[in-house]
């Protein structure tokens, strides 16, 4: 029996979305330091993460970054997770997870029902990959789901490694469950489908974690 699927949202720029997430049950909250309409300034973030409720893990989004730049962040502001979003090779994942002792999270991009797997060296270094939709003009938070039909490839591919598999693109309260039904995940991960008019909704909130949690078994 597996537990309960993690859920993580994503997005947050100001303290009072954040302070909506005290007592939801979420695990992971994201913030974005890529180009994006969610992003946020590394100088704000000690701020934000004075607001991130107890037990909550804080994960930092980026897209090809250098070793630099991550440094120049975790001295800001220490992530327990780093989340990569663009091509970075598995010997970048390795510096990284050497260099700062986080856990990986490596976003694998769908498009048209196609998607391919890693390769191997990949998973001697990632802790979690993640599957999103494929955007030409956003690396993330599109709102739109793929296929999930090509999920069972890459659910082999992470028992094979021992990584946790997660799913992002589209999701919302409505479809979240039948997702986490069909396929044993170790989590979601949400940003435009917890918001309404571009802020985030603690009642959307609410609703996917009773979904998303009350559906897990645990171990």
């Amino acid at each position: 029996m597996r537990a309960a699927p993690l859920v993580k949202c994503c997005g947050f720029k100001d303290a009072e979305g954040l302070s909506q997430l005290n007592a939801l049950g979420v695990d992971f909250v994201g913030f974005i330091l890529a180009p994006s309409k969610r992003n946020v300034n590394p100088a704000d973030l000690p701020g934000l993460f004075q607001a991130v409720p107890a037990g909550m893990k804080k994960v930092g989004v980026f897209v090809n970054p250098s070793l630099s730049e991550l440094a120049d962040v975790m001295k800001i502001a220490a992530f327990d997770l780093i989340q990569l979003h663009g091509q970075e090779s598995p010997d970048f994942c390795r510096q990284l997870k050497q260099e700062f002792s986080v856990d990986i999270i490596k976003a694998v991009h769908i498009g048209d029902g196609q998607g391919q797997v890693p390769p191997d060296e990949y998973g001697k270094w990632i802790d979690y990959l993640l599957l999103d939709t494929l955007d030409p003009q956003a690396a993330g938070g599109t709102g739109k789901t793929f296929r999930w039909d090509v999920i069972p490839m890459f659910e082999q591919w992470c028992k094979v490694h021992g990584v946790k598999l997660l799913v992002a693109g589209g999701i919302t309260p409505e479809n979240a469950l039948q997702l986490i039904s069909e396929w044993p995940l170790a989590g979601i991960d949400v940003a435009s489908g917890i918001e309404t008019d571009g802020r985030k909704d603690r009642l959307k909130i609410e609703k996917l974690v009773e979904r998303v949690k009350g559906n897990g078994r645990s171990t």
